[in-house]
């Protein structure tokens, strides 16, 4: 089994460099840091908070703060939180859910996270969704599988999907994917997420 992760692993890892030049995508860095207090007083009760730039390579002055609650239970987290994106100074509303289910819980290499979005416009409101599944390599060194992004608006639904590689580290995850969409050019991500 682990001679075929490697192989898959290297496949995607070497595919998205030929894949990138052929479709001549948009590439795109995005910081995220998230920062937790879990079980306050021995329950699953604390919270949560982001800040990210969504695409700190393109648009710098654009930023995205959160806080909220966090309920955290044996192998899975759900976070409600609520904030703005800041562009150049001025807020936006938005409300934010984020959720995992990992290994612990659902008893199979698999790690599910998903982050469904509402961005409330003052003329319309704004859809976003995320979701990533992964298969968790022996001693999680990596995880590898896909994730679908969307973003859906009164007369505009850009969906994509495609491959992803999560590495991991003690408080930090790389992750890399490319994806295939509907209506924008194809994308190449890399994100690198702190986890505090």
């Amino acid at each position: 089994m682990k001679n075929v992760c490697f192989v898959i692993l290297l496949i995607q890892t070497m595919g998205y460099p030929s894949i990138a030049y052929a479709e001549k995508p948009k590439a795109h860095l995005q910081l995220s840091i998230h920062a937790k207090k879990t079980n306050i007083q021995n329950t699953i009760f604390g919270f949560a908070s982001v800040i990210e730039s969504p695409k700190i390579s393109k648009n710098p002055d654009v930023w995205i703060a959160l806080i909220g609650p966090r309920l955290d239970g044996y192998g899975w987290y759900l976070e409600a939180m609520s904030g703005a994106i800041i562009n150049h100074g001025i807020g936006i509303p938005i409300l934010d859910i984020r959720f995992e289910l990992n290994p612990k819980m659902i008893k199979i290499p698999l790690y599910i996270w998903g982050n469904p979005r509402v961005i409330l416009g003052e003329d319309s409101n704004t859809f976003y969704g995320f979701l990533q599944i992964n298969y968790v390599l022996p001693y999680k060194i990596a995880f590898i599988g896909i994730e679908t992004e969307n973003l859906i608006q009164s007369n505009i639904k850009d969906c994509s999907v495609g491959p992803q590689l999560v590495i991991t580290f003690k408080h930090m995850h790389l992750v890399t994917s490319y994806q295939f969409h509907t209506l924008e050019k194809n994308q190449f991500w890399f994100r690198a997420l702190i986890h505090l």
